[in-house]
């Protein structure tokens, strides 16, 4: 349908009784998350997580989300 970033809520599939709360963010690759501004958490560095800038972290693993040919 053309959408860059999808989400799905995966509760239900995961136990079905409403005991585990989970979810899914689909992104197609399109969208250009370099530099933006509204995404702070993932072009800055994440003090929480040991000052990591996921922007490069994920960009690193080029085989992530990959559907072979």
């Amino acid at each position: 349908m053309g959408a860059a970033v999808t989400t799905y809520a995966a509760t239900k599939y995961i136990s079905g009784h409403g005991t585990t709360l989970g979810g899914l963010i689909v992104d197609s690759g399109k969208f250009s998350y370099r530099g933006a501004s509204r995404f702070p958490l993932f072009n800055g560095p994440d003090e929480a997580h040991g000052g990591i800038v996921w922007h490069n972290a994920v960009r690193d693993v080029d085989v992530l989300g990959s559907v072979p040919k």
